[in-house]
């Protein structure tokens, strides 16, 4: 590892989704963006539905991820997040359905059977997929 760069994992309850060297994380922190490079102070913090934007050197990729935590220390990165997806791989269709859905529910807040903070949440998480799309 170069002077510059540490190490990120990105993980899925299905696998790990990218494992590397990053020399700038820019990730979706519950209260705002946030932006990691090496030595940074430890933290714990906890991830909503954003991109996140790596860099290494002049290579960047980006992730559309969900909810989820990350930790820091010792120039070792992990998230932890319930999905993420490279733009190229987002179903634009299913996204804008998913919204769709979640738009037409949030209409029926007063409705009983429908769960209001589930559909927030995946209103947000197809905004983004859509976002990054």
């Amino acid at each position: 590892m170069n002077d510059k760069s540490f190490s990120l994992e990105i993980v899925t309850p299905e696998r790990v989704i990218f494992n590397g060297k990053a020399t700038h994380v820019k990730a979706p922190g519950q209260n705002g963006y946030f932006g990691v490079l090496v030595h940074h102070e430890p933290f714990m913090i906890m991830l909503r539905p954003g991109s996140v934007t790596i860099e290494n050197g002049k290579e960047k990729s980006v992730f559309a991820t969900a909810y989820g935590f990350c930790t820091i220390a010792n120039d070792n990165m992990l998230m932890l997040v319930d999905s993420a997806e490279k733009p190229q791989d987002i179903d634009k269709s299913r996204a804008e359905k998913a919204r769709d859905r979640a738009i037409e529910r949030l209409k029926n807040k007063y409705d009983p059977d429908i769960d209001i903070p589930r559909a927030q949440r995946a209103l947000a998480r197809a905004m983004n997929r859509l976002d990054v799309a």
